[in-house]
Parts: structure tokens; sequence; C-alpha cells
């Protein structure tokens, strides 16, 4: 009796040592929440080997590598983010587009501290971080653009807060477009979509300028403003060609068959800028008759034509688009307007968003991290921010 009393004493002592040991699980937590502590005091050497204890403890912690990541951009070493998150991924699968735009939003912060003398890349940067949220980096938009000495500088910034929605930047645009003598107007009009203000462009349709009259009623049809219609049918008669044609595409666009036949031409021309054009025409249809004629502009000799067919192709066969868009990375034409299409038609991947975010081009790297933080936001994955450090 008294040997097995002592061996259940011993029994207990081991059991009791073992609950006072801590858990490999919860020491991981305690350095992670170390590390968290030490990054929100500005101590980011002391956070990043906080993390680097929790990896050891747990190599494949989400939370160990997320604020290993933002340690890691704190102390301006974006290779250690990229370093750590690569330790995650053996396979596709394991791609994770939360921590993706973790490492988006730090290299978006540092495109912006680095000052780059070209002001379109810093404004886009920004752009991509207010439209996921950043209030203060909206208000350093609005801080750039008091201060910009001249329009050469302001343009980016105020294209930027337009995007965004800002009052001032779209009514700026707005009367610049209605102006009659402003066709490069017009065409920034219509890619900033600002559909609200779409009423000014009506009275171009009466141009004495066909140019204009054409860039007028391709922005129209683009931004589906119907009171146009009228004005649009018109147009059809138009001695101009390029007048007829654009019309023609604007109608079609607004579901009004007056263009069908005119479309339906352009769509079956050998000139392959004709066919993009009436491609443009059906992205509002549920038809697909305008598909392959598209789709064997894939094969053509020029760069651009097969960028812009697989810009058109992404609304319906993002597969093939993607495909086509990868192979346009390597090219010294149209690389950086590939990976632009590519984050404007979120058809990156995770394993292609990081792609992107490791290339040596800022351009590259800046719409890879366009793509992540959308894509996280769809998932409805994306981290709760603080403020970019060059704003604190």
């Amino acid at each position: 009796m008294k040997q097995l009393v002592l061996v259940s004493l011993a029994v207990l002592c081991v059991a009791a040592a073992a609950a006072a040991q801590p858990s490999p699980g919860g020491e991981a937590a305690h350095q992670i929440a170390l590390a968290r502590a030490a990054l929100a005091a500005g101590r980011a050497d002391e956070a990043a080997a906080d993390a680097d204890r929790a990896l050891a403890i747990a190599p494949r912690n989400r939370a160990a590598v997320d604020v290993r990541i933002q340690a890691a951009f704190a102390q301006g070493k974006p290779q250690d983010a990229f370093r750590v998150y690569d330790s995650l991924i053996s396979r596709p699968a394991d791609h994770d587009v939360r921590l993706l735009a973790e490492i988006s939003t730090g290299l978006l912060d540092q495109i912006v501290r680095a000052g780059s003398p070209n002001p379109d890349l810093g404004a886009e940067a920004l752009y991509r971080l207010a439209r996921h949220g950043s209030e203060p980096s909206r208000q350093e938009l609005q801080r750039r653009m008091a201060s910009a000495t001249n329009e050469g500088a302001a343009l980016p910034i105020r294209v930027a807060l337009a995007r965004l929605g800002d009052a001032q930047a779209t009514a700026w645009f707005a009367a610049r477009a209605a102006q009659p003598d402003d066709p490069e107007s017009i065409r920034t009009f219509a890619n900033l979509k600002l559909v609200k203000q779409a009423n000014v462009l009506v009275p171009l349709l009466s141009s004495g300028n066909p140019s204009v009259q054409a860039l007028a009623a391709g922005a129209l049809g683009r931004l589906e403003y119907r009171p146009a219609l009228p004005q649009l049918r018109t147009l059809l008669q138009s001695e101009q060609p390029a007048v007829r044609m654009y019309a023609a595409i604007a109608v079609k666009r607004l579901g009004d068959p007056s263009g069908d036949a005119g479309v339906a031409a352009m769509l079956q021309s050998p000139i392959p800028q004709l066919r993009l054009m009436a491609a443009e025409a059906y992205q509002t249809s549920a038809t697909t008759q305008w598909v392959a004629p598209v789709r064997e502009l894939l094969s053509d000799q020029s760069e651009t034509t097969r960028l812009r067919a697989a810009e058109m192709l992404a609304c319906c066969d993002k597969v093939t688009a993607r495909a086509a868009l990868v192979t346009m990375l390597d090219s010294a034409i149209v690389r950086l307007e590939a990976a632009r299409i590519l984050e404007d038609k979120a058809l990156a991947d995770p394993p292609l968003i990081r792609r992107l975010l490791g290339d040596a081009d800022p351009w590259v790297r800046m719409y890879g991290a366009g793509a992540a933080l959308d894509a996280a936001s769809v998932a409805s994955a994306a981290p709760k921010r603080t403020p970019p450090a060059f704003l604190k």
C-alpha cells in the first residue's frame, strides 16, 4: 500500500510539473502578444525578435507570420516579409490573400515614403490605400493637392481623388470634359467613370469637330447614359465614319438595336482595331457572338492587339484572358499595361499576386498590391490596419 501511495504521488508531481509548463501553443501566443505590443510602441526590432521566437515554436502560425510581416516593413526590410511568407508556401493552395494584403499595404506605404520622382506612382499608391479604408491616405492626397505647384504634379493627384469620389475633383474633370476643344479630357472623364456628371458630354454630340463628337459618343456609351440615346441615334446618320461607328457602339451598349448592323459589320472586319471596338459594344450584352472573333486576335502579331483582346475577353473567359496577360508580363512593351489589367479585371489569383509583388518594377508591384487588397476585401479577410507609417 505504501509503495502504491508513493507511486501515485510521483505521478501527481509529474502531472503538476507538466501543467506548470506553458504549452507550445500558449507560449507562441504569448510571444505574438509581445510582438504586437512592441510594434505598437514603435520597437520594430524587438517585435521582429518576438515574432521569430513565436515562429520557432509554431512555424506555420498565421498570426505570427502576420505580425512578423508588419515588423519587417517597420524595419524597412521588405525582403524579410517575403521570406517569412514564402516559408509557408509549399503548394498553390497555401497562399493566403490576407497575408498578401498585409505585404501589399507595406509595399504601398514604402512606395509613398520613397518619394518617387514620378508623381503618378505615389498618387496611385495612395489611391489604393484610401480605396481600402485608409483615411490618412485620403488626407495625404488632399494635402498634396493643396501643395501642388503645377498642373503636371496636380493631375495624377486629382485623378486619384476623383476616383475616390471627391466632389471638387470630379467637378474639375466635368468642367474640363465639357470644353469643346479638349478631346483628351473626354477620354479621362470616361476612364474615371463619372456617371453622375455624364450629362456634361451631351452638348458635345453637336460639336462641329468630328473627333469630339466621336469621343463624346463613345464616352456616353461607356457610361451607359440613356438620356443621350436620341442624340446618339441621330449620329448614326453622320457623314463621318468615326462618328457613325462610335455612335453605333454607344447605342448598342445602351440596348438599342438601331446600331446592331454597324457593330456587326465592325465585328467581322479584318482590321483588328474595328473588331475590338465592336467587342466593347457587347460588354453589357449577354450575347457571346463577339467572343470568337476577338479570341482570334490573341494570335495577332501586334502585342497591343493581343493585350486589348485579352482585356475584352476578361468579362467572359477569365482563364484565357489571364493566360494571355501572364505571357505579356515578359514583354518589354506591354508588361505594365498587362499588370494593370490583371488588377483592374480581378484576374490575378494568389500565386500570380505573389509574383507581381516581387517584381523589380514598382509599377508592377503596385498593381499586384492593388489586386491583393481587392482579393482580400472580396474574401472578407482584409485585416484592420493602422495608418501607414509615413502618416504617423
